[in-house]
């Protein structure tokens, strides 16, 4: 830091990685969040904002994105898309993949097993899986029984 209060610094980057338009933005970035961190010492570092004006706007626009969809359940959509396009991709989760096929009629068979067992419309199910394509099958089977 400088006497006046004001803070200098250099830029060094690999241009072979970097053109300067990006290296720039970079320093850019650094100082805008060092800015916000400055005028509130006690800013979650998660709200701290790195997006431009303009980007933040590009952004908004690209997720402009709504379409009308049709007044149904999650299941009778997945249902509907498995019989549309049977073997699109429909799940991927390491080296798992699912076609909507396979997905809807993995998620029926599990549905009519808990069907069997009781469930249905305001049970209550709890699914304690990690992250995988089965999570997903149990999910929608959860939602088909009911």
């Amino acid at each position: 830091p400088h006497a006046s209060g004001r803070a200098y610094g250099r830029l060094e980057y690999a241009t072979e990685l970097f053109d300067h338009t990006t290296a720039v933005s970079f320093t850019d970035r650094y100082v805008q969040v060092l800015r916000q961190v400055i005028a509130d010492s006690g800013v979650r570092l998660g709200e701290v904002d790195v997006l431009t004006d303009a980007e933040r706007n590009r952004l908004a626009r690209l997720n402009e994105t709504a379409e009308p969809v049709p007044g149904a359940t999650l299941p009778r959509l997945i249902t509907m898309q498995a019989t549309r396009s049977p073997d699109a991709t429909a799940v991927v989760a390491g080296r798992t993949v699912l076609s909507y096929r396979q997905l809807n009629a993995r998620a029926g068979r599990l549905a009519g097993l808990l069907r069997a067992r009781g469930v249905g419309p305001e049970t209550v199910v709890a699914v304690a899986l990690p992250r995988s394509a089965d999570l997903v099958v149990a999910q929608l089977g959860v939602l088909k029984a009911g």
